[in-house]
């Protein structure tokens, strides 16, 4: 399969100047990708090449890659600091299509194992290959919701399958992949794998006339110049503006000066929140939204089905949660999950996402919420505890094992809706719970639960109460009890606006204390 095993060699130069250290990032052009409703942007791209070290002052190191092209089903995963990187979990090494030979057929599962390669005769016949210069990819088995998973482009790069681009996994969905042969490099900090999120002031890597060597080197001016071993310059492409120095492992390089000598070295990045030298500084602030704070946390809803939530209770934390749900839609396309004390749905755990079983997953619409509670009939105890249990079990554990692989997970809020007091100790599930978080050193603000009573007045003396037994342990603070939010008459009642006061406000108070 091996369409080019030459290989080809691309030495990068920083000449910038003596007090300019530089990191550059090297990904590819972006991949033709056909299948059904994809889009451009849906289409991932990856570092597949970044400097380890800066360079120093005329530092130089070899990108090399030949044209060895691998299809691959793997994972995305988030990294400290926001960052998305792909993974490869299995890979086949393809034939792009050509006058003689059709290009590679495959078949990509993920759900029991990750699996890539060619079908047989039985599943697959002839017709079904792929065209000149491309190699095609058919997801064959259905993953839960908000999974990871994806499909796509590798190439070696020196020598090591290294991810180029990737779409997210499709039930079904057949990708018609075809390479561009291309690589950008750009002023930036990158690590392999790192999703490729700014474009901008990026300049190709050119090769012409069948070499198989050429030097990119940044000028003292911010420029990029192509040249052969013989020195003969057959390129120079031009970054951003001059009088927008870069700042540091993040945007590209300057454009050359008009002036007879080169400019200083780039002045360091202004602080965080500072505005740029051509921002009106008497413009006045926009407001700022009070939702926005949301972006940051998965959203649980824990909702007592008991008996005694029957009638008003069961219609007031309805329509709560409807219009919750919408505004939370708006900060995170996953929307909201709900659960219920007593209640099970047919969903089955979600270990790799933290996500416990028989809950509902990613409710997104008030009509799914009006759905749900019409399916769910309040009755029985109120068993919090235990379902608190099934929860932060399955989270801890994910974020156990992300941890291990050096990995972010997204703080987890717990909203439990309750109208009495609840039939088993819920003290001692939140109890193990934070010594459980102590124990893994997990920031302050990684769970958090708020509770809300509807309906029953004896409820606030219960939660105080377990409030207070929580204190007594003298564990992490992990839980906020209130009461009613509004009257309506002489009755409180429970209003979405109140809940979101609430747990906005939770927010910002532990992501204060993790800073």
């Amino acid at each position: 399969m091996e369409d080019d095993v030459k290989t080809y060699k691309a030495l990068l130069i920083n000449a910038h100047g003596t007090d300019a250290p530089r990191f550059y990032s090297v990904f590819s052009s972006t991949p033709h990708i056909r299948s059904k409703g994809l889009q451009a942007t849906d289409i991932l791209r990856t570092v597949c090449y970044g400097n380890q070290k800066p360079f120093a002052h005329n530092g130089q190191e070899t990108f090399e890659f030949s044209h060895k092209y691998y299809a691959f089903v793997g994972e995305t995963t988030q990294r400290r600091g926001g960052t998305t990187r792909v993974e490869i979990r299995n890979r086949y090494e393809v034939h792009l299509g050509d006058a003689a030979n059709n290009g590679s057929y495959l078949l990509a599962k993920c759900t029991d194992g990750y699996e890539i390669g060619p079908p047989d005769a039985r599943t697959a016949p002839g017709p079904e290959r792929s065209p000149s210069g491309t190699f095609t990819v058919l997801c064959v088995d259905q993953p839960g919701y908000k999974h990871n998973y994806v499909v796509g482009l590798a190439q070696d790069i020196k020598d090591n399958p290294v991810v180029l681009a990737a779409v997210a996994y499709n039930y079904q969905a057949e990708f018609v992949i075809q390479p561009t042969h291309s690589f950008l490099v750009r002023l930036q900090r990158g690590a392999v794998g790192d999703v490729v999120t700014d474009t901008s002031n990026s300049v190709k890597i050119v090769f012409r006339d069948n070499r198989t060597d050429v030097s990119v080197q940044e000028e003292p001016d911010g420029s990029f110049t192509s040249f052969d071993n013989s020195g003969t310059v057959f390129s120079s492409q031009t970054g951003r503006a001059s009088h927008q120095p870069p700042p540091a492992f993040s945007t590209g390089p300057r454009a050359a000066s008009s002036g007879p000598s080169p400019p200083p070295p780039p002045p360091p990045p202004p602080p965080q929140g500072a505005a740029p030298d051509d921002e009106d500084e008497d413009e006045p602030e926009q407001e700022e939204d009070p939702y926005d704070v949301l972006r940051g946390f998965d959203i649980v809803f824990v909702i007592d089905d008991s008996a005694s939530m029957k009638g008003r209770s069961w219609r007031e934390t309805r329509d709560v949660l409807r219009a919750i749900t919408d505004i939370c839609t708006n900060y995170d396309d996953d929307g909201v999950d709900i659960y219920f004390l007593n209640h099970r749905s047919e969903q089955l755990a979600d270990q790799r996402n933290g996500r416990s079983s028989g809950g509902y997953l990613c409710v997104r619409k008030q009509e799914q919420v009006f759905h749900i509670f019409d399916t769910v009939q309040p009755k029985w105890a109120t068993p919090l505890g235990r379902r608190l249990r099934n929860i932060l079990q399955v989270y801890l554990k994910m974020y156990h094992e992300n941890e291990r692989r050096g990995m972010d997970s997204r703080p987890l809020s717990i909203i439990v809706i309750t109208d009495g007091r609840p039939s088993d100790s819920v003290e001692d599930e939140i109890v193990w719970a934070a010594r459980k978080l102590n124990d893994l050193d997990a920031p302050t603000n990684q769970v958090g639960i708020q509770f809300f009573q509807v309906g029953n007045p004896g409820a606030k003396a219960s939660l105080d109460a377990i409030y207070k037994k929580i204190v007594e342990k003298k564990v992490r603070d992990i839980i906020d009890t209130v009461t009613w939010d509004a009257k309506d008459g002489k009755r409180h009642v429970l209003t979405s606006a109140g809940v979101l006061k609430t747990v906005t406000g939770a927010f910002r108070r532990r992501m204060e204390d993790t800073d």
